[in-house]
């Protein structure tokens, strides 16, 4: 059967609504990612599509009018890991990871971009997201992987379509879990004209997973492990909520309220994969960044 068809027809939704997936480089079979409407399927293939990406897509059309104008930025970025083939930074709470249809000059993806041109490293992107192939939020800091060429990127793409990429998270939440693990499953779906999610039980919700591990409590608040099966946006801070355990300090899933100026106390600490060129094993931890322990001395005794 033709990919176009069988994702209508197991999707419920329109063939041009099928080829536009496709087209836009969001369907992976067994995988592989797929850009051919005809492409010949099975009962027996896997076929995933990249919703998150479909979306993210389709609502920042005007990034187009200002893919060719990534200005560098001058900003030093803390890379913790890099051979030829990718590098690993560890973005900092504040920094925006590529511009948005504002226009924005001052993100990650420029500062990765002003790096490449000082270390004279060929830069084969032209796009807004310059090698840097997944996301975290604006006030979330962290682990993120930068392809330095197109081969590299198509394949760790590849490899966050199938989960074969392990994120770790450090968390401070308010309250304390009632068990050592908790794993929470529970589907997400974006809250229509918002960039925010919820958990939700409509037939078009994605599929997400994370589980939580109890660290250590405090007075009122506990340091906590996330860990990711799945990768969608705000996920952990929404099963934070979810769980009525919001993450401290988090002005949209938690109290409208900050407590210090500091973004929502989450970090992505840890990574771990298998090099899709190399075949090593790649395992990155970092220090907790200072404001937690500071938090944690203010108001966790």
């Amino acid at each position: 059967m033709r990919l176009d068809l069988y994702l209508s027809q197991t999707n419920n939704i329109s063939r041009k609504e099928s080829q536009s997936l496709i087209n836009s480089g969001c369907v992976f079979v067994n995988g592989k990612q797929i850009t051919k409407n005809n492409f010949q399927v099975s009962e027996q293939s896997n076929v995933i599509v990249d919703k998150e990406k479909f979306i993210e897509l389709s609502n920042n059309k005007k990034e187009d009018k200002i893919k060719d104008e990534l200005k560098s930025w001058d900003y030093k970025i803390d890379v913790v890991f890099e051979d030829e083939y990718l590098m690993i930074v560890n973005k900092s709470s504040g920094i925006i990871v590529h511009p948005t249809s504002y226009g924005e000059d001052n993100t990650l993806a420029n500062a990765i971009k002003f790096y490449f041109e000082k270390n004279k490293i060929k830069n084969e992107f032209n796009d807004l997201r310059n090698g840097i192939v997944h996301r975290l939020d604006k006030d979330t800091s962290g682990l993120i992987i930068v392809a330095k060429n197109k081969n590299t990127e198509s394949l760790l793409k590849e490899m966050f379509v199938t989960n074969s990429i392990h994120r770790y998270y450090l968390a401070l939440i308010n309250g304390h879990l009632d068990s050592k693990k908790i794993e929470v499953q529970a589907p997400l779906k974006r809250i229509k004209n918002t960039n925010k999610r919820e958990v939700s039980t409509d037939y078009d919700a994605e599929d997400a997973i994370t589980i939580f591990y109890k660290l250590e409590d405090f007075k009122n608040i506990s340091l906590v492990r996330c860990e990711l099966k799945t990768g969608k946006t705000h996920q952990i801070r929404v099963h934070a909520k979810y769980i009525k355990h919001n993450i401290v300090n988090d002005p949209v899933y938690g109290s409208n309220k900050k407590t210090t100026s500091y973004g929502q106390y989450l970090v992505a600490d840890q990574i771990n994969f298998i090099h899709p060129i190399t075949k090593k094993h790649i395992e990155i931890k970092i220090d907790m960044p200072k404001e937690f322990t500071e938090y944690i001395r203010k108001y966790g005794k």
